[in-house]
């Protein structure tokens, strides 16, 4: 199988710098990406700090109701 090769004098300039610059500063001022993330990072926090405590208090109901 034959590979082109690739040129990068090709591909364009492209200032990473000032794209992420851009992007950050479009993000902070988008208020409904704020409240996706907020309530994204509260389901996350349910998912991952609430619910396994959860379980093991289920977990040792369980085990007191067998005694």
């Amino acid at each position: 199988m034959a590979v082109n090769s690739v040129d990068g004098a090709s591909a364009g300039q492209v200032n990473s710098a000032d794209d992420f610059a851009e992007a950050l500063n479009s993000a902070q001022n988008d208020e409904e990406l704020m409240d996706q993330m907020i309530s994204q990072a509260i389901v996350l926090g349910g998912q991952f700090i609430i619910m396994p405590r959860a379980q093991e208090i289920l977990k040792e109901a369980q085990a007191d109701d067998e005694e």
